[in-house]
């Protein structure tokens, strides 16, 4: 056992390179940790490593038998010293080789023993943490083998934290380590640059409908992405580290949240430009690129990205508490620990943490994600404003010339008997192009949201979302082993279209009241008329299946009566809707502007 520590000439690139007295298995070990060509060319690092454990495991038995017979009355403090010889050295090779091995690997192990092109720096320490901890069990179980309880306790469990060790420097940093893998992957997944290309004034409405379907899937990419940090961290680290995860993932999502805001800003620029004839067929400018952004939102929103991923951690976090508890507590009991049990042993502040965070978890108001919760808002009321600017910017166009319309102002023609009734009056060219854009609203919103959704289900493997992309066989992508890949919520086309037609016509129709109420003087003439242009948007809007607003019933109700019963009738309502025991439709902002445009004092 003495031959461990010969002295060796010494490598600046890491440890002492391999002397040729030492253990072949040790020297296996060294010599290809510190060599020039790694991850090791022999295959994938995992197999290498399932290798190179189990020579060692062969040499500390042959050298326990050794001492077993030669000297037994000193085999357990020899085998105890020569062990901890061996295990220093390889974990300050390994940790060397650890730190060397790049972001993105050529060949790894997927995690099943199966290799992977392009597996990533977490993924293959996922894979060495496994077989490491594979290495600590065999060592338990040749140490029980071949002494039984006579070997010493604490003996032992310095010898299991001493072949742990080599991971156990990336634990602790496994949340930086995560959130380095997060910002390389979400950038595949959504460029940063991609929002400057978006608001190009060269860019075509067909180069921002392009970009954007490009996108499509990229919510679901970014949710597996997440999903996939979460279980790799679980099975690393023990759940040890689901806070900083946690606060990691948070950072990371509301960056990715945050580049999809600014896809709806930049996307906002393109608005003010002059498409020409754009809205050719009733259909609005841009309608396509907005209603992407619709369905991105959606997805954001929905349980594609925010509420998985927050219940994911949520199960993590309430997972690793009892389990860590537990394992601390065998830890102080002198049973033999794992991992995670000798690291919460020695970091009982850090449990702590781990345990109030789960108690907080029963309050519904407590938050995992909160600057992610804070962007989502963000995304969706810039989409919202966007989008809605869009919808109606034909109906302001039309309706903007409502207050200086003559037509309000017409007095009764000489020698007629009454002025004309507002049921004989056909609404004005102004309205009823209102009102053929809005009928046919619901079709350009349906071809529109159908090919959003048809993008993003075409994109739907970017990132990967089926039960492959979580790196471990047949789990799921929320590290649960379903057997089978997990279905993908489909985009409700019809809920959104039903959705954003109730929010363009209502605020229509808010649009056009306002227009109302801006006009000066209305007389009962152009009262009649104004009551059959309200009259008919409000029938327009019921085609529709949305409620019309009290102000436009208001005007359908009040505009076309006589100046004696307008008073009388408008007086009564306005004290009717005063009193808070009395449910009426009339709006009394749309009747007092009305009074003044029709210049009549109510009561």
């Amino acid at each position: 056992s003495s031959s461990s520590g010969s002295s060796s000439t010494a490598n600046p690139t890491g440890p002492p390179a391999p002397p040729s007295t030492m253990p072949p298995a040790v020297r296996g070990v060294v010599g290809v940790a510190t060599s020039s060509a790694w991850p090791p060319p022999q295959g994938p690092l995992p197999v290498w490593l399932a290798q190179a454990h189990s020579g060692l495991l062969a040499l500390i038995r042959a050298e326990a038998g050794w001492c077993g017979r030669v000297l037994p009355s000193h085999a357990h403090t020899l085998l105890a010293v020569f062990m901890a010889s061996v295990l220093a050295l390889v974990r300050q090779s390994l940790k060397v080789a650890y730190d060397r091995l790049p972001q993105q690997s050529s060949t790894s192990s997927s995690g099943g023993g199966g290799t992977r092109h392009g597996a990533t720096k977490v993924a293959i320490l996922q894979a060495a943490a496994a077989e490491t901890s594979k290495f600590a069990q065999g060592i338990s179980g040749l140490l029980d083998s071949c002494f039984g309880p006579a070997f010493d306790a604490q003996a032992k469990r310095q010898l299991l934290s001493a072949a742990l060790q080599p991971l156990e420097d990336w634990v602790s940093r496994w949340a930086e380590l995560e959130s380095a893998q997060l910002a390389t992957d979400m950038d595949a997944v959504l460029p940063v640059d991609l929002s400057q290309k978006l608001c190009a004034p060269e860019a075509s409405t067909e180069d921002m409908e392009s970009l954007l379907q490009s996108v499509g899937g990229g919510v679901r990419a970014a949710r597996t992405l997440a999903l996939q940090a979460i279980h790799r961290s679980e099975s690393v680290t023990g759940g040890s580290e689901v806070k900083a995860v946690a606060e990691a993932l948070d950072s990371q999502l509301s960056t990715f949240v945050g580049r999809l805001t600014a896809l709806a800003r930049a996307l906002e620029q393109q608005a003010g430009r002059n498409w020409g004839d754009a809205r050719e067929g009733g259909v609005p400018p841009l309608l396509g690129c907005w209603m992407q952004m619709v369905v991105l939102a959606w997805e954001v929103g929905s349980s594609a990205l925010l509420a998985r991923v927050d219940a994911s951690i949520r199960a993590s976090l309430a997972t690793s508490a009892s389990t860590l508890q537990a394992a601390a507590a065998r830890a102080k009991a002198e049973v033999l620990p794992d991992a995670p049990g000798l690291r919460m042993a020695a970091k009982p502040q850090q449990l702590q943490q781990i345990l109030q965070l789960a108690a907080s978890m029963a309050d519904a108001r407590s938050q995992l994600l909160p600057k992610t919760t804070a962007q989502v808002v963000e995304l969706g009321d810039a989409v919202h404003a966007g989008a809605l600017e869009v919808l109606l910017a034909h109906v302001k166009e039309s309706v903007q010339v409502v207050p200086s319309m003559p037509e309000w102002a017409k007095q009764e023609e000489p020698g007629s008997v009454a002025p004309m009734p507002s049921f004989s009056a056909a609404p004005l060219p102004y309205i009823t192009v209102v009102g053929e854009y809005l009928m046919l609203l619901p079709h350009h919103l349906m071809d529109a949201l159908a090919a959003a959704a048809a993008s993003a289900q075409a994109n739907i493997g970017k990132g990967g979302s089926k039960s492959e992309a979580a790196g471990d066989g047949g789990a799921g992508e929320d590290g649960t082993h379903t057997g089978a890949a997990e279905e993908e919520e489909e985009v409700d086309v019809e809920g959104l279209a039903a959705q954003w037609l109730d929010i363009t016509v209502t605020a229509a129709a808010n649009v056009y009241a306002k227009a109302i109420a801006q006009v000066p003087h209305v007389t009962q003439q152009g009262g009649a008329q104004l009551a059959a242009d309200a009259e008919y948007f409000c029938n327009v809007m019921s085609a529709l299946h949305v409620v019309p607003p009290p102000s436009l019933l208001t005007i359908q109700a009040f505009a076309a009566l006589p100046d004696d019963q307008f008073k009388e009738a408008a007086s009564g309502a306005a004290a009717a809707s005063d009193s808070a025991h009395e449910d009426t439709q009339v709006e009394l902002t749309a009747l007092r502007a009305l009074s003044t445009a029709r210049k009549i004092r109510l009561s």
